[in-house]
């Protein structure tokens, strides 16, 4: 008989694998179509019925390197991939830097880039990240951890 909390607060059966007959056992299931497996979402104690999206998307006019750091440090349960783009001045569109920011902030200001305005805007943007084959074992996910 499966147990009524796992039945009404995941939709799964205890006792089977796969509820649904979906070929992909329930713990690697997503059913809130956010990108994290109900296992993931279990094992940071979050509801894996709710949905968890990335935060949204920054733009930053001129900013500093600081500036920069900052929008990019998360205070999430999830590990979401952070996109940055930039947009130099005259550029009518965001590209990917060929570069990493901290250089573009030393040659502005070899001395302490930290702290200089850049000359160009940063677009930053966040998604879930993919497993990896190193992430597998045995054909199955595995939990990489926070």
């Amino acid at each position: 008989m499966p147990d009524i909390y796992e039945v009404l607060v995941t939709g799964t059966e205890p006792d089977n694998a796969d509820t649904g007959h979906t070929r992909i056992l329930d713990g690697f299931k997503e059913t809130s179509l956010d990108g994290w497996s109900n296992l993931e979402k279990f094992r940071r104690r979050v509801n894996p019925l709710h949905s968890n999206f990335p935060p949204a998307t920054v733009e930053l006019k001129r900013p500093t390197l600081i500036d920069v750091f900052r929008a990019t440090q998360l205070n999430s349960d999830f590990r979401y991939e952070p996109q940055v783009l930039i947009r130099t001045n005259g550029a009518t569109g965001y590209s990917i830097p060929q570069m990493p920011l901290e250089m573009f902030y030393r040659m502005a200001n070899p001395r302490d880039p930290s702290r200089t305005p850049a000359d160009f805007d940063v677009l930053i943007s966040w998604k879930v990240p993919e497993l990896h084959g190193h992430e597998f074992h045995n054909g199955q996910p595995v939990y990489q951890g926070p």
